[in-house]
């Protein structure tokens, strides 16, 4: 979690990069507005389902739920969620995880 422009979905991108050879990784992206085009994500990056939050400044659970039924979970091996580029707001809602530090 990060401010706009930190770097969040180049972390993700490399992050698969470096395992999409031995693991079927997944995305759930979560954006304020529309981008600029409808999905940026290089295609080897796929699966992506964008959230849009309508200008809100986090993901919630019913969001992470409404978004599940697009996936084949039984394809992936993890499903990382880049929750929208706020550093505040995300940090005070749950957005579905188990564990939380």
């Amino acid at each position: 979690m990060s401010y706009p422009g930190a770097g969040k979905t180049t972390l993700v991108e490399k992050t698969i990069l470096a395992l999409r050879d031995r693991y079927r990784i997944g995305v759930i992206e979560g954006i304020s507005q529309e981008p600029a085009t409808p999905n940026a994500w290089p295609n080897w990056v796929s699966p992506v389902v964008q959230i849009n939050t309508g200008g809100g400044c986090h993901l919630d659970g019913n969001m992470i739920r409404e978004a599940l039924p697009t996936f084949d979970l039984d394809q992936l091996d993890f499903l990382i969620t880049e929750n929208v580029g706020n550093l505040v707001c995300p940090a005070e809602f749950k957005i579905g995880e188990t564990p939380r530090s």
